[in-house]
């Protein structure tokens, strides 16, 4: 019973945090150049890097939940051409 229960609200918890996660992101996307939240968001690191897989990036994480579901270019277009 308890764990059936864990696992439902770990799914809700999950849930949720992808959908915040998706609207930061969005927030991100409309910002001008300038801010640093934007710049941080499309920076890709200088230098060498070590050995190994890279680190993965918050945007990838996002990028890789909107591609799971097919929406990862209709996000970007979506967040762009909103008017807030």
């Amino acid at each position: 019973m308890s764990t059936n229960f864990n696992v439902k609200c770990l799914d809700i918890i999950v849930g949720v945090m992808k959908s915040r996660r998706l609207e930061w992101a969005g927030r991100g996307v409309k910002m001008s150049r300038e801010r640093w939240p934007k710049i941080a968001m499309d920076t890709i690191p200088a230098g060498k890097r070590p050995a190994g897989r890279p680190r993965k990036r918050w945007i990838d994480g996002v990028k890789e939940h909107l591609q799971l579901l097919g929406a990862w270019e209709e996000w970007q277009q979506t967040a762009n051409n909103r008017k807030e």
